[in-house]
């Protein structure tokens, strides 16, 4: 299962690109990206964060809290993102 965290965001665009940076509360870095699956103008859904890691690699142990930052992007316009999750 690679989704772990499902932020709430309203987008009228059609297709996010961008990475994301992560620091749980161990300090362990990692990369996600957002989901490649378009939203449509006037749409407001969750966008599925996913972990970017090597095929085949077993998925990291997150210690929570996790704060996530970066920019998302779409069609050459950049948002500042930063959001963390607890569970």
């Amino acid at each position: 299962m690679k989704r772990v965290a499902e932020p709430h965001q309203r987008r009228d665009v059609y297709k996010r690109q961008g990475f994301l940076s992560g620091t749980d509360a161990n300090g362990k870095k990692l990369e996600f990206s957002p989901s490649g699956l378009p939203i449509m103008a006037g749409e407001t859904r969750k966008i599925t964060l996913d972990i970017q890691q090597l095929e085949n690699s077993p998925l990291p142990i997150i210690k929570y809290p996790i704060t996530i930052r970066g920019n998302l992007e779409w069609d050459n316009k950049s948002i500042p993102y930063e959001q963390e999750f607890a569970l």
